[in-house]
């Protein structure tokens, strides 16, 4: 094969892979910051390493099959979730909990 055509096929795997991984940090940047819940005394603190707080208790957090899931005492919550500018809407079980960021 000619050594400039593998060079391009390799070249261009590499811009994938590295798009890929671009992509995965832009989603944890888009939820990171401190979360409020309207009309309930209820916050979430999201950190772009996957670590947080959910009223003061320590969490894990990651996006998984199109889904926000949380860990945290043991226990793992999965949400639907609606992310559209400073709100964060999260649904479980037809609830529902509106977020802003603070």
């Amino acid at each position: 094969m000619n050594k400039k055509l593998i060079f391009s096929v390799m070249l261009v795997c590499l811009l994938a892979v590295s798009l890929v991984f671009v992509s995965c940090g832009d989603s944890a940047s888009k939820f990171a910051g401190t979360w409020a819940a309207e009309g309930e005394n209820s916050t979430i603190e999201l950190s772009k390493d996957g670590t947080g707080k959910w009223d003061g208790h320590n969490i894990t957090w990651k996006i998984e099959n199109k889904r926000l899931v949380f860990t945290g005492s043991g226990l793992t919550f999965s949400y639907d979730y609606k992310l559209s500018g400073s709100t964060l809407t999260i649904t479980d079980d037809g609830d529902t909990t509106v977020f802003k960021r603070k």
